[in-house]
């Protein structure tokens, strides 16, 4: 079974075009309209007709209808059909975002002992990060990339200050996001009571 991604053609779009008229009704200009239709297409490689989803999605304002073609062996809901290939993109955004920010694809050692622990401490590190944006950041830093939370938050310039009993790292008092971190910090505080 397969649902995968058709890059847009002239004879993708004329065969859509009904269910792309449906998206763009001049009546309903102003709201958001979305529509979805299904046609059995064959592209010149392909031994045989294979069916073909089209979802045709147009913002509110906007004269065009974005459209979408998906080949697939499925023979669901077209609904569902468009949900599965959604979900599968936001888990392969997952994995790139453990691959280019945890470094999860390098194996830096031949013995597979000392790589899979190195692979544990990438899965410890993302779920951690994981957990920071769902428990304690704010709403405008929940979207963000591991990638961009780094380098907003945590790749700070600081001075590292060693007392009799602690490390205190203390940031530029200019710092851009030194509220945001104050809120963060705020935020770990009420966690831990509401935890106790």
């Amino acid at each position: 079974m397969y649902v995968i991604h058709l890059k847009a053609n002239a004879s993708l779009q004329k065969l859509a075009s009904p269910t792309v008229a449906l998206a763009t009704d001049a009546n309903r200009i102003m709201e958001s309209q979305v529509a979805t239709g299904e046609f059995m297409y064959q592209a010149k490689s392909w031994g045989k007709p294979r069916r073909v989803i089209v979802q045709a999605k147009r913002q509110a304002g906007s004269l065009i209808a974005d459209t979408m073609f998906i080949v697939t062996t499925m023979q669901a809901r077209r609904s569902h059909v468009i949900e599965t290939y959604v979900e599968r993109g936001t888990m392969e955004n997952f994995i790139k975002e453990c691959k280019n920010d945890f470094r999860m694809d390098k194996v830096s050692h031949s013995q597979f002992i000392a790589n899979a622990n190195r692979m544990q401490i990438g899965v410890l590190a993302y779920n951690l990060m994981i957990a920071l944006k769902q428990l304690v950041l704010p709403e405008s830093f929940k979207k963000m990339q591991t990638g961009s939370l780094r380098m907003w938050l945590f790749k700070v310039a600081t001075r590292k200050i060693k007392t009799s009993g602690y490390t205190i790292f203390k940031a530029c008092s200019h710092y851009v996001h030194q509220e945001k971190w104050l809120e963060i910090f705020d935020s770990i505080r009420r966690l831990k009571v509401s935890i106790q």
